[in-house]
């Protein structure tokens, strides 16, 4: 493991200052924690003069971003916000690929992962982003894989769709690299944790149920319940005392996918975190996850995030572990 791993956050004009502090902080902390500097960071930007963000209030950044000097930070993290651009830019796209190169991890908050598909950085990896821009995403990029996850980890790409989902990205870095001592350590410092800790796996539309009806709340804790043995679309209409058809209209007005989409994602979302976190077989993760075999496991694993779930666990390790 590296001594100091070096954080490089990419500001932009109108970036998240929320999303941004949530994933600095989160760092930051873990250093006053661990009584020395594990977690070096510093800022980036494409222009020399002060960055303004989303509250008004500028920062000038640490350095200039120049594809033509060595790229020599570990993990590369573009910062976006409600009102940054999203068409492509020359210059960005240079710098992201000279850090691709260089091995270096690369991620993007609120939609800083929009600045890595035009820099044709995100082929065959899963991310997130705010679903406010989810349209463009899907208009522009029809093969990203995006989730509804509030934060994402795939191999060499981070992403999260806002602070909270920044602030949970970065402390399931410092989980792997430090340990869950030190985890729980930063979230007491901070009290962020409340009275729960929050599922990294958590899509960003169940934080706010509120959002959505009874029926189809029930619906979803009726999934949640159920990941290794699932039910059936009779068997979920029958629990809820409604119609097939009015079923799959409840999830098609409200996710705009299916119910058993939807039901898939969670079971599969539920086996990455596994993969990740837990040294379980991928047989027992299978069955767990209510596939009927590791073969159909591995299939749909694939077909969803674009890589083999020994992949996944493999790269991840590999490359969070700084070996």
């Amino acid at each position: 493991m590296k001594d100091t791993v070096k954080v490089l956050f990419l500001v932009q004009p109108h970036f998240s200052l929320l999303a941004f502090a949530a994933a600095a902080d989160a760092l930051t902390t873990a250093n006053l924690v661990l009584e020395q500097e594990r977690f070096s960071l510093s800022t980036v930007s494409l222009t020399q003069e002060p960055v303004i963000s989303d509250l008004s209030i500028t920062i000038k950044a640490d350095h200039h971003a120049c594809a033509d000097k060595p790229f020599v930070a570990d993990l590369l993290i573009v910062c976006g916000g409600y009102r940054c651009a999203l068409h492509p830019d020359t210059q960005l796209t240079r710098f992201l690929v000279a850090a691709d190169k260089s091995g270096a991890l690369i991620g993007g908050l609120w939609n800083g992962v929009i600045a890595l598909a035009h820099a044709k950085l995100m082929t065959g990896f899963a991310c997130t982003l705010h679903r406010h821009d989810h349209g463009y995403a899907r208009s522009n990029f029809p093969s990203l894989l995006i989730r509804s996850d509030s934060m994402v980890l795939d191999r060499t790409r981070l992403s999260a769709a806002g602070p909270n989902g920044s602030f949970e990205l970065m402390l399931l870095l410092i989980q792997r690299l430090h340990g869950g001592d030190t985890v729980s350590a930063v979230r007491h410092i901070l009290k962020a944790d409340g009275d729960q800790t929050p599922d990294h796996n958590t899509p960003v539309h169940e934080l706010a149920p509120a959002l959505i009806p009874a029926r189809l709340q029930r619906a979803l804790q009726l999934m949640r319940n159920n990941l290794d043995e699932p039910l059936s679309r009779d068997d979920m209409a029958a629990h809820l005392g409604v119609s097939k058809r009015a079923l799959e209209r409840m999830f098609q007005q409200h996710f705009n996918t299916s119910p058993a989409r939807y039901y898939m994602e969670l079971r599969l979302n539920r086996a990455h975190q596994m993969l990740l976190q837990s040294g379980e077989s991928i047989t027992s993760i299978a069955d767990n996850c209510g596939f009927v075999s590791g073969a159909h496991f591995s299939r749909s694993f694939a077909k969803h995030f674009g890589c083999s779930p020994s992949s996944a666990r493999k790269e991840t390790s590999r490359l969070l572990d700084y070996r």
